[in-house]
């Protein structure tokens, strides 16, 4: 102990380790919610460009082609089979991730406006540890 001052250790406060609940809430939003959201705008899209003739390339309205290997699985064959009748199966598929990629961008930019808003004025001054207090010398 020094003569004029107390020495005691300061607590600890423990960490909190895990992830947290609104970081689960959107984890579950892009890998559950977001695949079927662009799913469901896709489908719609693709009726609408069906219906407004829109040019779709030959290519994409062929039904998907499998390798020779993969009709060789025997638990796989069934459902290549049953991919035959599947029809515009390259076009809805590329719709499908264009939708997905920007309905992913777009979840991006309102989850960094909310951040923005939301953020400490310096990140830098939050993290610090308050400066200590000093007491004025005394005789």
């Amino acid at each position: 102990m020094s003569k004029y001052q107390m020495y005691q250790r300061q607590k600890r406060v423990p960490r909190r380790r895990g992830v947290h609940p609104v970081w689960q809430g959107i984890g579950c939003v892009m890998l559950i919610l977001m695949p079927l959201l662009a799913w469901g705008i896709e489908e719609i899209l693709f009726q609408i460009a069906i219906q407004q003739r829109w040019p779709i390339p030959y290519e994409w309205s062929l039904p998907p082609r499998w390798p020779q290997w993969m009709w060789q699985l025997p638990f796989l064959a069934p459902f290549l089979a049953s991919t035959q009748s599947w029809t515009h199966f390259t076009a809805r598929l590329l719709a499908w991730v264009a939708v997905l990629v920007i309905l992913w961008l777009v979840l991006l930019f309102v989850y960094a406006a909310i951040y923005k808003a939301s953020a400490p004025k310096d990140p830098v001054q939050e993290m610090l540890p308050p400066p200590p207090k000093v007491k004025r010398y005394r005789r």
